[in-house]
């Protein structure tokens, strides 16, 4: 079997923390190499001693509370094992391009896949064929759903990638640039990012709360308020604190123990057992509960709706729409037919961000307001103050996920990230001075040293002006340039923990370097039903001490329609009557401008591969974008062999990496000419068929197959381009469409678009790929198969 190797566990306690992925820097290794094993191994019996200490308290917390805490602790989470758990690839298995990593010890093991299928023999194929056959687990160490969350999470994170000419701070490549991009599809998945990171945790964190003021656990509760009263009688409060944070820091037992998990969307905010929001229990990590196939897409459709609910308020405000005027009808005597008619004209399809402003000016001057016939003078400027101050507002919220993540990866880390030593490290250097102060420092010294900084910080202006902060900035900036960035948590506090981005594409390089690259998400149409608890099955997936309040909650609720795991909450009646309003005239309407708008839309692309008959490259980019099912185009793609087109010619993206230089090749499709070439070639009989012919006969089809094979030569279509990897120097996700092009064609044609990717070189060479309908694929593999550093733009 083929493996792969990243990891980090042979590095010195400050080294110690650089990821696996970084394929380079070799001679860097040098005299230290011994001195970082050694070190490492210190630190890592250090950090296992800690960890058993703190799964002993866990073990007898366990026995103390029973119940949801000893199930808990039972059931254990399996991605917690340490490295020595984990199989390890054999030094020969490893890749020559991956033993280059400074840092290379044991990596984790990949899984061993088909290798009849991928166009590279050396290729192994973990399910990227029409019906995938995913091995359990694809790595050793995370499971099949986990690493998807990651990747699908990543394709949505991830645009646009430049190679970064030194090593960065930290180790870590794929940190965000400090001055990145700015557009609204990329604010879009930043919001939908921090509310499956920050949002759920802060969730789940105000449930644990609910659950322990509740005393609905009683056990559990009890111990809490007995450890908290007794600390406050003797006056260690901060102290016993600081203390249960180190144990949840060093042990992860003890966090499922003294937090045993339950369903987020079955307890209230009061702690109580409810039937969740979607009317079923489908899902444990989301916040309605609903039912999915894979794991996290319950999570990750809820953030798309949230976003695009706040989208619609905010637009609504915008315009003014929700005041009710004296024509206004109540909702429920609105006729369909009329209402519909009004609506008619929305259908033109406006400029979606100009909606807001030309509707408040449009209310503006019904309402007749004078200062319009002067010409508004603030609107310009105020519009560019706005999307200026957008892109750092963009990147605090990019700095809060990725702060979120960092901390989630090092409390619970996936190989080939050391399972103890970062966590422990953090809580030495965060949580352990304040439990050795709490110890000699007094109440007394607290509040008198805060009263003594307010009233310095108030009245002590001079010895500010005395000290010349400005000059001490200098003197940093001269000898230590690069001291504002050694202060960033990520290259102090968390150097070396991953966010979600940086763990993904080091999952990506540890399957490449293995020749076994990640396979998909599997698509929807090889995904299995969503399943999901209805009614007091409900019962059986909370903790034991909120069952029968849940089976109490699902009686007085079952005279309501509770929605079904597809979504539809409508009873047998309410359908008949939609399915009989839907015959209305409104159908009619809203079909004859559909009818109207996919019209024109269709001889808009009939023009457009016209245009590219006749040369516009424009056009060209444009050719083959349109798809009526992704997914059904992209049967047969990967793990090699991707379909797509250059120039608009459709053809096949290879990424070919068993050469002796992985490159990336466009080869057009073949024509006719080529295919009956190749045919003609394959009919020629080979030296097994020859055996009993004659030496005239040998040497007359040696003639023949040589002008065949010379034929085939010419008819062959060349390669447009080969880009070795390795020149690779920045990659761009690219819209096969404008974002207005998109809303019309998907509401129009009920379309698809396949987006393309640009690939830049060392020689400043742009190289466009459209219509590609696996692009993150591409993008994902290319990105992970050099020796490259990256950065997010």
């Amino acid at each position: 079997m083929t493996t792969a190797a990243t990891g980090e566990e042979q590095a010195g306690p400050a080294a110690s923390q650089a990821p696996a992925g970084i394929v380079q820097r070799a001679a860097d290794m040098g005299a230290d190499a011994a001195t970082s094993v050694a070190n490492s191994g210190f630190a890592q019996s250090a950090s296992n001693a800690v960890s058993s200490a703190g799964d002993s308290v866990a073990n007898a917390t366990a026995r103390a509370l029973g119940d949801s805490a000893t199930t808990a602790h039972e059931s254990g989470d399996h991605h917690e094992k340490d490295h020595g758990e984990i199989p390890k690839a054999h030094p020969n298995d490893v890749p020559d391009r991956m033993k280059d990593h400074p840092h290379l010890d044991h990596p984790p093991a990949v899984a061993s896949g088909d290798e009849v299928r991928p166009a590279e023999p050396e290729i192994q194929d973990l399910g990227w064929s029409e019906d995938p056959k995913v091995p359990q687990p694809v790595i050793f160490g995370a499971t099949n759903e986990n690493v998807w969350v990651l990747v699908r999470r990543f394709n949505k994170q991830v645009y646009h990638v430049k190679a970064l000419p030194h090593p960065p701070p930290g180790e870590l490549d794929c940190n965000i640039a400090d001055k990145d991009e700015f557009f609204p599809d990329k604010l879009r998945s930043t919001l939908e990012r921090c509310y499956t990171t920050v949002g759920i945790g802060m969730i789940s964190l105000f449930t644990h709360i609910a659950r322990v003021r509740s005393w609905k656990e009683t056990r559990r509760t009890a111990l809490f308020a007995g450890i908290y009263f007794i600390a406050f009688i003797f006056g260690y409060l901060v102290t016993t604190f600081s203390a249960f944070l180190l144990l949840l820091f060093v042990s992860p037992r003890a966090r499922t123990i003294l937090f045993p998990p339950a369903p987020l969307a079955a307890i209230s905010s009061k702690g109580t057992a409810q039937v969740p929001k979607s009317g079923h229990l489908g899902s444990t990590d989301s916040a309605t509960g609903a039912a999915e196939s894979y794991k996290g897409e319950a999570v990750e459709q809820e953030a798309s709706n949230l976003v695009s609910s706040i989208s619609s308020v905010a637009v609504s405000t915008a315009v003014g729409k929700g005041a009710p005027s004296v024509d206004d009808a109540h909702p429920d005597d609105i006729d369909e037919e009329d209402s519909e008619k009004g609506r008619a004209t929305e259908e033109a399809l406006p400029d979606p961000t100009q909606v807001a402003k030309k509707g408040a000016e449009a209310k503006s001057k019904a309402a007749g307001d004078p200062k319009l016939e002067k010409g508004d003078h603030t609107a310009g400027a105020v519009d560019h103050s706005v999307w200026t101050q957008l892109q750092p507002i963009l990147h605090a919220l990019e700095d809060v996920a990725d702060t979120w993540e960092r901390f989630g990866n090092a409390l619970s880390p996936t190989p080939p990230f050391h399972q103890y030593r970062n966590r422990v490290f953090i809580a030495a250097a965060l949580v352990l001075p304040i439990f050795l102060l709490s110890l000699f420092v007094t109440p007394w010294m607290v509040y008198h040293g805060t009263a003594f900084g307010i009233g310095f910080g108030f009245f002590g202006q001079p010895a500010f002006d005395a000290v010349k902060l400005s000059d001490a900035r200098k003197w940093l900036d001269k000898n230590f340039p690069k001291w504002k960035e050694a202060l960033q948590l990520r290259n102090s506090l968390l150097k070396g923990v991953p966010t979600n981005a940086q763990l993904t594409i080091t999952l990506l390089r540890i399957a490449e370097a293995a020749k076994s690259p990640l396979p998909p998400p599997p698509p929807p149409i090889a995904a299995p039903k969503p399943e999901a608890s209805q009614g007091n099955e409900m019962a059986g997936d909370v903790p034991p001490e909120y069952q029968q309040e849940m089976k109490e909650a699902v009686h007085e609720g079952r005279g309501d329609a509770a929605p079904k795991p597809d979504g539809s909450t409508t009873s047998a009646p309410d359908a008949a009557t939609t399915k009989k309003k839907s015959g209305s005239k409104r159908s009619l309407l809203m079909g004859f401008f559909k009818g109207t708008v996919a019209g024109g839309t269709q001889g808009v692309l009939t023009a457009n591969s016209a245009k590219a008959v006749v040369g516009s490259n424009v056009s060209k980019n444009r050719l083959g974008v349109v798809k009526k099912n992704l997914q059904q185009e992209a049967r047969g793609d990967g793990p090699s062999s991707f379909k797509g087109r250059h120039k608009g010619k459709r053809g096949y993206v290879d990424v070919i990496t068993t050469a002796a230089t992985p490159c990336v090749v466009f080869e057009p499709e073949w024509g006719a000419h080529a295919r009956a070439a190749q045919a003609a070639v394959d009919a020629v009989p080979t030296k097994g068929d020859e055996e009993g012919g004659t030496e005239a006969d040998s040497a007359a089809t040696k003639q023949t197959r040589s002008a065949l094979q010379a034929a085939l030569d010419v008819a062959r279509p060349k390669a447009h381009f080969s880009v070795q990897i390795d020149e690779i120097v920045e990659l761009r996700k690219i819209g096969g469409l404008g974002w207005k092009g998109k809303i019309i064609v998907g509401w129009a044609l009920s379309s698809e678009i396949a987006d393309g990717l640009e690939i830049t070189t060392v020689t400043g060479e742009r190289i466009r790929l459209t219509a590609m309908p696996r692009r993150d694929e591409v993008f994902n593999r290319l990105v992970s198969l050099g020796k490259q550093q990256w950065e997010m733009w």
